[in-house]
């Protein structure tokens, strides 16, 4: 049996990043990427790739 697997990534603009990834990897998104969003999760279609949660970072500075 396969093990499901995710990894996730803190960015400034997840909906950017997650946009940019699903092109790459041919990754569908779970909800309608907005940019007003502070999160979104990618997945893959074929079930093969682990699935992608992007989440917004917190800003230092």
């Amino acid at each position: 049996m396969a093990t499901r697997w995710s990894v996730t990534v803190d960015c400034a603009v997840p909906a950017v990043v997650a946009g940019f990834w699903a092109t790459a990897l041919g990754y569908e998104s779970r909800y309608p990427l907005d940019p007003a969003d502070d999160g979104a999760f990618l997945y893959d279609p074929d079930g093969v790739g682990p699935n992608l949660s992007l989440a917004e970072g917190r800003r230092r500075g």
